[in-house]
């Protein structure tokens, strides 16, 4: 009976990780960009979380896709890394939110941009984490 019981509690711990896994992120938004290699920008999304991401999926074959995390305050806007440029069918850009989270909310207001030098169509998804 022990060895049952044993089992019993370890099957209910391996259901409760990939649980715990997902609850860590949140997407913000999500959609297709298309770019003709002058830059689109995602709409503006607020977090409190730890970090933000960005991750794009579908780039063709030759395209490359650079992408620039922007907190933005009022008019303002000021790149939260410098571009990152992929060349990959998919990939993402993850960025602390630490010191970046301000104003009344204490949640950093993030856009991010998307140059696609071909005009190709990708898919993009930014999240948080916590």
């Amino acid at each position: 009976m022990k060895i049952v019981k044993v089992f019993f509690a370890c099957f209910l711990a391996t259901l409760l990780i990939p649980v715990s896994a997902l609850a860590a992120t949140s997407t913000l938004w999500e959609g297709n960009i298309t770019d003709k290699n002058k830059g689109t920008y995602t709409p503006l999304v607020s977090s409190s979380g730890n970090s933000i991401q960005a991750c794009f999926s579908n780039n063709s074959s030759g395209n490359t896709i650079k992408i620039t995390p922007y907190e933005i305050d009022d008019s303002k806007k000021t790149a939260m890394a410098p571009v990152v440029s992929f060349t990959t069918s998919n990939g993402c850009i993850t960025k602390s939110l630490s010191g970046w989270k301000d104003g009344k909310n204490k949640k950093a207001e993030v856009r991010f941009k998307i140059v696609s030098t071909k005009g190709k169509t990708v898919y993009v998804r930014v999240k948080h984490t916590y």
